[in-house]
């Protein structure tokens, strides 16, 4: 009847919904954050240090405590200025996973189209809400 089912050094496990097991550590969120605007300010985070604005709609975020390695996994949502119109204008937000992503840090593009899909590019946004997973070092 305890939903505890095993807790020892650095690992905590307990019973979720019916028999299930799951580890709390593997399933907390090890840092989140909301960029506002440009890029350039943090509204509100966790476990972030430092936000570089690299260019319009293009940033970098550095995890205070790191990561173990690059295989974790960061998800996200993006709002669209208050000035900006809804109408016929796609956008997303996509990681960087080439040279830009470390234990350490990511980087954040915000892209946007419109006309059916032309005119693509990187654009700064209301927010930048971001959410990183995975194994801290």
């Amino acid at each position: 009847s305890t939903p505890v089912v095993s807790a020892s050094a650095n690992s905590l496990t307990i019973r979720g919904e019916g028999s299930a097991q799951t580890s709390v550590q593997q399933g907390l969120t090890k840092s989140w954050s909301n960029v506002v605007g440009n890029g350039t300010a943090i509204s509100d985070s966790f476990n972030l240090t430092s936000l570089t604005d690299n260019a319009a709609g293009s940033f970098t975020k550095t995890i205070a405590n790191d990561m173990a390695s690059v295989n974790y996994s960061v998800s996200g949502m993006i709002a669209p200025l208050s000035s900006q119109s809804a109408e016929n204008i796609a956008r997303c937000m996509n990681i960087d996973h080439g040279t830009a992503m470390t234990a350490s840090a990511y980087r954040v593009h915000c892209v946007s189209s419109t006309n059916g899909g032309t005119n693509v590019g990187l654009e700064d946004n209301e927010d930048t809400m971001t959410q990183v997973v995975g194994d801290l070092a």
